[in-house]
């Protein structure tokens, strides 16, 4: 979204009420002006907003307290052309260009069908899953959650999937949608033809319809697995901190993992940069919970792993693992892939 559009309702001379619009461009320099203080967008009492080339000024309402503004009352769309709109505050007098507010695009809520219902807990793994999507704007599939049967979120190297009570149809939520939930509110979410509608008690969020189709998630999880088994989260992510601090490149951060599931049960993890030859090395408690093999060694992506913990927030971390060059799922809900 690059503009704004205010709509308020004007008592004119005729006593009747009309719907008044402004159309504010530089959004992201009024965003700038609120973020750093210098705008209290509360439109208080004694506010007043003037336009351009016009010496008419009415008083109008809004949210029960009435202002001041320059109307025209025999053409208010001619009135509301291109020009400035001057806000004054307390804090001073700021100026924005404003655009025709009959430009605004309508989004039709016609025809709409009801794929699911969005709550606190689906919102909560809807904000987890998010942490995992991929940033590339070639493939805007996996840019977005999906949710059906669990949410989910993939950038191809990591998965995750956390399973709803209340089945979706098929849904693509994108990623810029997300910052906008609110946990306090329950959704109800329709589509049409071209747009997705999420009604809340309090709010409404609307965004245009993802064309394509997520990949098969679930023929990519594992069914059986050689061995599961246990860390502590916490020294976990201390050792993949210390084993960060080795990598100098950024993109290379591959950490070691040998799992040893006989009688001194314990993991090795090994950190070695080959650019400036540091080397780190530790050794966890690891707990199994079944077992077919005696060990079993991984490489993953340390960076990865660590974002995982942080996301997860779990007291331990499990791993169930098939094979040395096959996906692991920790915690029962996150796909990693191993490199190297």
């Amino acid at each position: 979204v690059t503009n704004l559009e205010i709509t308020y309702k004007a008592h004119l001379e005729t006593g009747l009420e009309h719907p008044v619009c402004i159309l504010l461009k530089d959004l992201d320099g009024l965003v700038q002006k609120l973020k750093e203080g210098e705008i209290e967008f509360k439109v208080l009492p004694g506010t007043s907003w003037t336009f351009d080339g016009d010496d008419h000024t009415k008083k109008i309402e809004f949210k029960g307290v009435t202002y001041e503004t320059c109307l025209d009352s025999e053409d208010l769309k001619d009135h509301f052309s291109p020009g400035n709109i001057e806000i004054q505050t307390q804090k001073g007098k700021f100026s924005f260009p404003t655009m025709n507010p009959f430009d605004f695009p309508i989004l039709k809520e016609d025809e709409t069908e009801k794929i699911g219902d969005l709550g606190y807990d689906e919102i909560l793994k809807i904000r987890k899953a998010v942490n995992f999507v991929a940033k590339d704007e070639f493939r805007p599939v996996i840019t977005c959650v999906h949710i059906d049967d669990h949410v989910v979120g993939t950038d191809a190297s990591t998965l995750v999937f956390y399973k709803i009570l209340t089945p979706f149809k098929d849904y693509l939520m994108p990623s810029a949608c997300i910052p906008l939930l609110d946990e306090k509110e329950d959704y109800m979410v329709c589509e049409n033809e071209q747009n997705v509608f999420l009604y809340g008690h309090n709010n409404t969020l609307i965004h245009r319809k993802i064309e394509g189709s997520f990949p098969n998630w679930k023929a990519v999880i594992p069914t059986e697995f050689k061995a599961n088994g246990f860390v502590n989260s916490k020294q976990l992510a201390e050792s993949l901190n210390f084993a960060l601090g080795v990598f100098e490149n950024k993109y290379s951060q591959i950490v070691k993992f040998n799992f040893d599931f006989d009688l001194f049960t314990c993991l090795e993890l090994k950190a070695e940069c080959l650019d400036n030859g540091k080397k780190y090395e530790t050794e966890l408690d690891l707990k199994w919970q079944e077992k077919s093999t005696s060990d079993l060694e991984i490489k993953f992506d340390a960076k990865r792993l660590s974002l995982i913990l942080k996301v997860e927030k779990q007291e331990e971390t499990k791993f169930s693992l098939t094979d040395f060059n096959r996906a692991a799922v920790i915690n029962d809900c996150v796909l990693l892939m191993p490199e190297g």
